[in-house]
């Protein structure tokens, strides 16, 4: 079981356990153990220089490079999906990235450095997870003087979400009665206290369609599409 967490947390450190797993063990131990420690290890010993190479790219910036090194790489490791979620974040692939950072906090849930990646990526398509993510970085990290500069950008980012998750709702219910040209002035309000959202960018679109006004609606589009590629807006 500590060859898992210390394999889940790190795969040299897991390399490490298993072999002394082995070592350890004896007539006693069941075959099928033996037998899964070793294949881990044989998998592990195969991977790790991969990994090696990966995160040399990664250091580098060839952040495709890597990402294409890292995905082949057998990994039950949360460091390795946080290096595969970095390169796609730097390649502007938030979704993906953060799917990742999630998937290694649920082996390392007090890894302050994966909310802090996931807080950042969930900012420019999901508002309310990137303020969870921010709260729960902000706890992990109180008093560590060591990451104050991102305590700051975190707390910073925590405050402009709040900002624009609040004029959003009442943008909302602006456009719920029919109000849409105060909607859309909350709608901007919210956007302009986080640019990188394009969920605000959808709302502000959909809303500038219903007053028919489609010339300034294409506009969101293009700049939603700028900062996540792929991105389109709900009709």
């Amino acid at each position: 079981e500590y060859a898992q967490i210390a394999e889940a947390l790190k795969m040299e450190d897991g390399l490490k356990e298993w072999k002394r797993f082995l070592e350890k063990a004896d007539k006693e131990t069941p075959e099928a153990w033996k037998a899964h420690a070793q294949e881990t290890i044989a998998a592990l010993e195969k991977a790790i220089p991969v990994y090696r190479k990966g995160r040399e790219l990664e250091k580098a910036d060839k952040f495709q490079e890597a990402l294409e090194q890292l995905s082949v790489v057998y990994a039950n490791s949360s460091n390795h999906l946080f290096y595969q979620g970095y390169c796609l974040k730097r390649l502007k692939r938030y979704p993906e990235a953060a799917r990742l950072f999630a998937i290694g906090l649920s082996c390392w849930q007090t890894e302050p450095i994966g909310w802090s990646n996931v807080a950042e990526c969930y900012e420019y398509f999901d508002l309310a997870m990137a303020r969870a993510a921010a709260v729960r970085f902000l706890k992990l990290t109180v008093g560590d003087d060591k990451k104050k500069d991102l305590i700051k950008k975190a707390q910073e980012r925590k405050a402009r979400v709040e900002t624009a998750l609040a004029r959003r709702l009442l943008a909302a219910k602006l456009e719920a009665k029919g109000l849409l040209t105060q909607a859309l002035e909350d709608y901007e309000a919210a956007s302009a206290a986080c640019p990188n959202s394009t969920e605000l960018l959808m709302d502000r679109a959909r809303v500038l369609v219903s007053l028919n006004r489609h010339k300034e609606a294409s506009l969101p589009g293009e700049e939603a599409e700028a900062l996540l590629p792929g991105c389109t807006l709900r009709r």
